[in-house]
């Protein structure tokens, strides 16, 4: 429970109206008495007559006398402000299970916690305040920095680097081996001797995979938040703060540069370069470089402007065949 000056202040935002208490948050279209309810935009008035206690609203939002509303810069971080503040993430005390592999080489850092049948690996060195969850399998000579949160049975192979407060959600594998072969009778595969160094604050979701390198490393920047069911392949460049959205395959050697934005189900030829600052469109196919700040969409990828022209003489193909039909009629 909180007030709602303090949850003002706590979103740097101004109070109209009575500050009452405040017992949790409620969606728009399920509001709940006693509660306060954060609207995205400043068209959202026909969601003020709901049973929501208080509200949260953009800024530019008119005036509204009947019910107590918080103006922010910014709803959307609000929203996981409150979050946090009405959910804060438990913090059990740090503990290692007696049911758990660790190497007698391995090191762990001060307030780690290792659950029930994780494994940890020769030489491997686990940060401060890094949780290993239950079924993890963690390699040899792995490096894994402080506050990460290693979800149950997620894999990561030999000498792999991750940084701090990196989270790596269930069945993840990091350093498997990608997918190299020379073609034949008899098809012959690459070895895969290089690593995967994943930076900083880096977040990957279930069941998403990161291929070593052939040489060299796969590397992921710092803050790059990847979501669920995504492959990387080998010797892939991911640069700092990227999104990219669950069913991306990215290929080998491929180059992703800072802040760039990945729609879901894109698929990225190996080699290809994306520029910084530059989005791709769901379902994008992906087969040549692209400059910094650019739009892509479709498949094959081209600038947005020239896909949404695409669709639009799609739509019209129907029209279109139906009038030469009826000309070839005339004839």
């Amino acid at each position: 429970m909180a007030s709602l000056s303090e949850i003002a202040k706590l979103l740097g935002g101004a109070l109209s109206g009575e500050d009452l208490f405040i017992t949790g948050i409620s969606t728009p279209d399920e509001q709940l008495p006693g509660t306060i309810c954060v609207l995205a935009n400043e068209k959202a008035t026909d969601k003020l007559s709901g049973a929501a206690a208080a509200y949260i609203a953009p800024s530019g939002f008119k005036e509204y006398n009947e019910k107590p509303l918080i103006r922010v810069a910014d709803t959307r971080l609000s929203f996981a402000k409150l979050l946090e503040f009405f959910f804060p993430e438990k913090v059990k005390p740090a503990y290692i299970s007696h049911k758990a592999s660790i190497s007698d080489s391995a090191v762990l850092g001060d307030n780690v916690t290792v659950d029930d049948f994780a494994v940890i690996g020769d030489g491997t060195v686990i940060g401060a305040g890094s949780h290993i969850y239950s079924g993890a399998v963690i390699g040899g000579n792995v490096k894994i920095g402080e506050r990460c949160h290693i979800y149950p049975n997620v894999t990561v192979y030999d000498n792999v680097k991750i940084g701090g407060g990196a989270r790596l959600h269930a069945g993840v594998v990091i350093g498997g081996d990608g997918f190299g072969y020379v073609p034949g009778a008899v098809h012959t595969k690459i070895p895969h001797c290089g690593d995967v160094v994943i930076g900083d604050d880096v977040e990957i979701g279930a069941n998403s995979a990161v291929d070593r390198a052939t040489v060299n490393s796969t590397i992921i920047g710092s803050g790059t938040k990847i979501d669920n069911l995504v492959q990387i392949g080998h010797n892939v460049h991911i640069g700092k703060g990227c999104f990219i959205v669950a069913q991306c395959a990215i290929g080998g050697s491929a180059v992703i540069g800072d802040y760039v934005i990945i729609g879901g189900q894109v698929g990225i030829r190996d080699h290809v370069r994306v520029g910084s600052y530059s989005n791709i469109a769901a379902q994008s196919g992906l087969g040549d470089d692209i400059p910094e700040r650019s739009d892509y969409g479709g498949s094959p990828a081209v600038p947005l402007k020239e896909w949404g022209k695409q669709i639009a003489g799609l739509k019209r193909l129907s029209d279109l065949r139906k009038r030469l039909t009826a000309l070839e009629k005339t004839k």
